[in-house]
């Protein structure tokens, strides 16, 4: 396997795991037709992405189009923090309208 390839893997299987701990979420095996996100919860549809460099506009805009595609409520783009080990300790980035709305809905 590619070593890039498996470095995101491995960084999907660490979030997904995480995840599992607390909601249902499951990791989405590569090549499907319509990209719905590397993993899935009841609500959300999530892109995990491990680079050394960042394209986040990009991604973010991958992400969104991840959500429509999986008709999910949310969508989150989880990047890995340099360094850092400890799955609850990484990035997760959505767009500020839906961090409104996910504030809306908190009480």
């Amino acid at each position: 396997m590619n070593p890039q390839k498996a470095k995101g893997s491995a960084f999907e299987r660490l979030i997904c795991s995480y995840l599992a701990e607390a909601i249902d979420c499951e990791r989405i095996p590569a090549g499907a037709t319509l990209d719905r996100g590397d993993l899935w919860t009841p609500s959300a549809a999530i892109q995990c992405k491990n680079h050394r460099s960042l394209s986040l506009g990009a991604w973010l805009d991958q992400t969104r189009q991840q959500q429509a595609n999986a008709a999910k409520a949310l969508h989150f783009l989880v990047i890995k923090r340099r360094g850092v080990t400890d799955p609850a300790e990484q990035f997760a980035i959505c767009s500020t309208q839906q961090l409104r709305t996910i504030l809306q809905q908190s009480p």
